[in-house]
């Protein structure tokens, strides 16, 4: 059903039954920083699916109410953009939310299964795949757009039910609680530049001078992008950034070389200790010992590594260990119960190292119904 005016939307978010109800959403983003939204699926367990116009539909409160209510929890598929659309409708996210590409890798599909490929592996299903790079933005939809729409969030429903399943139920408080995570703890569009180092692919390949230098050219490169709603790419290439990022600087053409120039020359040269400091021999060897342990345990566990503990909470185990640091993320809440109870006791360390409070998992599942 097609939703355009909002008494219609009011009816239709009455009319969904169900505690969970699958939510998708279609935009295009090619030349600008922000997505133009384009669709809003909604589906719930009866079969029904209604599809929100988001270019006639003027006052979103009723929708944006529904996403507040606390009894219902809206699954989503690898929802960090379906985040943004959501910001940008109703300034705010989900009160409760699964995305199931989380729920996929504790159920051992893989850390980051898309939904075609999922929901040909759960239900033998197909989309079609001409739609998913489509104007969104267009008028009317073509019936291929239309079928899509309908099918990948009808889906996603059923999808949802199975992956419960399929997880269990002593390891799905973990998949409320990576959902939250990934998708409610962060806002949409903030800046953080710890973040965006994180997510730069190239910076591996950096010093860490140069990874301190990549940092605040990022944050800047954001803000650009953000003011003139321009995609990041059209105001500084990666590689271009990288070269900028170097010990001895590439500097970019074009119209911010000046400004790239004279951010580079604020950096402080003893910028990267900032970040990072480089971990002493102790630290380092019960990094790896950690480290090593984590990827074991998770393999002979089958759990998604890269959703529980990367290197970085290894190493910050360790300092709390050697430097009496604070407690790693591993030693608390879910983490704890999913892999750091195990990896403690493997690791043969004191007792005084279990965690006194320990944050229950079922309590975050408990205001959660699904």
């Amino acid at each position: 059903m097609w939703i355009a005016d909002p008494q219609a939307l009011r009816e239709a978010l009455l009319s969904l039954q169900g505690e969970a109800i699958a939510l998708d959403t279609e935009f295009v983003r090619e030349r600008t920083y922000f997505p133009t939204p384009g669709l809003v699926q909604l589906a719930d367990i009866a079969g029904q699916v209604y599809l929100v116009d988001p270019l006639e539909l003027t006052d979103w409160s009723p929708f944006c109410d529904a996403l507040a209510a606390e009894e219902r929890t809206f699954w989503i598929h690898s929802g960090s953009q379906d985040m943004e659309i959501l910001h940008l409708l109703c300034g705010r996210l989900p009160a409760q939310v699964i995305d199931t590409q989380v729920a996929a890798a504790f159920a051992g599909m893989g850390e980051q299964i898309g939904a075609a490929k999922m929901f040909e592996t759960l239900l033998d299903t197909t989309l079609p795949p001409e739609a998913t790079r489509s104007d969104w933005t267009q008028r009317p939809l073509s019936d291929v757009q239309l079928e899509y729409a309908r099918a990948d969030v009808r889906q996603l429903v059923e999808v949802g039910y199975l992956l419960r399943d399929k997880v269990g139920e002593a390891r799905w408080p973990w998949v409320v609680a990576a959902s939250r995570e990934r998708l409610l703890d962060k806002t949409p569009f903030q800046i953080d530049g710890d973040t965006l180092l994180q997510r730069f692919k190239p910076g591996v390949w950096l010093k860490p001078k140069e990874r301190f230098r990549a940092r605040a050219l990022l944050v800047w490169r954001e803000e650009i992008a953000q003011r003139k709603n321009r995609p990041r790419s059209h105001v500084l290439a990666d590689p271009a950034l990288t070269g900028a990022s170097r010990d001895e600087p590439v500097l970019p053409k074009g119209r911010y070389r000046d400004v790239v120039m004279a951010l580079l020359e604020t950096i402080p040269p003893d910028g990267a200790l900032m970040v990072a400091g480089k971990p002493t021999a102790a630290v380092a060897a019960e990094h790896n010992r950690i480290w090593k342990c984590l990827r074991v345990l998770a393999e002979e566990l089958e759990l998604p590594l890269s959703l529980i503990a990367s290197s970085r909470d290894a190493l910050s185990w360790a300092r709390h260990l050697v430097e009496g640091a604070p407690a790693p993320r591993l030693l608390q809440g879910w983490r704890w119960e999913a892999l750091g109870r195990e990896a403690t006791r493997r690791l043969s360390l004191p007792p005084s190292e279990e965690p006194s409070v320990v944050e229950s998992a079922e309590a975050v599942v408990s205001s959660c119904p699904i």
